[in-house]
Order: C-alpha cells, then structure tokens, then sequence
C-alpha cells in the first residue's frame, strides 16, 4: 500500500532518456523532463487538479564573477481528496565563467525550475529506477525496452547504432530575437548589480546591435535604465 504509488512511477522508458556528462567527470542518464509530466499525469489526473506545482521561489547567488541561480518549489499530489507534498531544490549559472570569458544565459532560471520539479518527483518515485543505479544494467535496460515495446505504452523505436539523435546546431538569431532575449533577462534581473554585471558582459554585442539596428539598441537600453530605477528604487 505505501508503495502503490511509487511502483506506478519507478520505471523510465528508455526511449525518453538520454546519457550526460558533466564537468569533472561525472556521467550518467537522464530522463526526458516532458515524459516526466505525462507520468505525472497518467497518474494523478491534470495538472492543477490531480497534481501541481506552487509558486517557484527563485534565489540569485553570487560567486566571484560567476552568477548562480537557485531555485526551490513544492510540489504536490492528490491522494483520496488531500494534498500531499515533497519539495525540490534545482540550480544553474546565470553568468558563468569558461575559456572564452563570461557568458550569460537567459535560460537559467527557467533550466532551475525544471530541475527543481524533477528533483520534487523523486519523492513520489518518478524515475526511480535510473537515480538507485539500475540504468548501468544493460539486461535491465533490454529486458524493460522489450517489456514497453509488447506492452500498449506508445513508444519511439530507436535503432542500436544509433539511439540518439544528434543535437543540431543552433540557428544564429536575428538582431530582433536576440533584443528580445536580452530584454527577458534584463526585466528578471534581481539586483541592480546583476543587471550591471549583464551590460558589462553583453558590451560588445551591444555596439554591433548599435550599428545594425540602432532602434532595437535604444530599446535595450531604456529597458536597462528602467529596470535600474526600478531597482534602485
């Protein structure tokens, strides 16, 4: 009975994963967060009604230069009429700091929410099998992958040479695009000194903004100005 709910969740397609690698060495698989919410979903009912997630609470840190982004959310399931609860931590750089210099990225926040919902999962067991370990079993993963595929779950066939797709490249943005990102990051900037920190960093695209499209330049630039008021209170 305590663990009805957790067997309903603990297993992951295969085909909704894909293996990652991280600084330091560190590898593994993870699960494809959109497959996540489908799980989510088949189980408990609509989002918002059968299952949901609060109002994210957003966390800006400072680290030398670099600028990280901590993001915390609860997370909840309804079980014979009551709500029940887990909550998730998940992180990622706003600015961050390689060979070529500091880059930011105007995705971040969104990227910590993602992981802070999948962290919350875990609780009720979404994707238990690949967090204790069991995805370094090949004859587990095979023996899963032939089980779904003669089951009625609708899944993507994938070829052994080649399970993964590769990643393609992404399109270079316009002068309007790129602005229009720019200005996201601005208005979710939460202090005067981050918003300091992007002006300084985006400098050079700025000047070429300027000479290419010099209305979109001063559009950036009252948006920045704006927000620093906004700010500075």
């Amino acid at each position: 009975m305590n663990l009805e709910i957790w067997n309903k969740l603990h297993e992951t397609n295969p085909n909704y994963t894909k293996p990652f690698k991280r600084a330091g060495g560190f590898s593994g698989t993870a699960q494809n967060p959109t497959y996540a919410i489908k799980k989510m979903t088949d189980t408990f009912g609509v989002v918002g009604k059968g299952w949901g997630v609060d109002k994210p609470d957003f966390n800006v840190q400072h680290a030398g230069e670099e600028i990280a982004v901590y993001c915390t959310v609860g997370l909840w399931v309804s079980v014979d009429g009551e709500r029940c609860y887990s909550w998730g931590v998940g992180g990622d750089f706003v600015l961050n700091k390689n060979k070529y210099g500091l880059k930011a990225d105007d995705e971040a926040f969104k990227k910590s929410y993602t992981d802070a919902v999948g962290n919350a999962m875990k609780f009720f067991g979404v994707a238990a099998d690949l967090h204790l370990g069991m995805f370094d079993d090949s004859k587990y993963v095979n023996d899963l992958e032939a089980r779904l595929n003669n089951s009625t779950e609708p899944v993507e066939k994938k070829t052994p040479d080649a399970p993964f797709k590769p990643e393609e490249k992404k399109p270079v943005l316009t002068p309007n695009e790129w602005a229009e990102r720019q200005e996201k990051v601005i208005n979710g900037c939460l202090s005067a000194s981050i918003l300091d920190t992007w002006r300084t960093t985006n400098s050079k695209a700025l000047d070429k903004l300027k000479g290419k499209a010099p209305v979109l330049h001063e559009g950036l630039i009252k948006a920045y100005n704006a927000k620093l008021v906004e700010l500075n209170g």
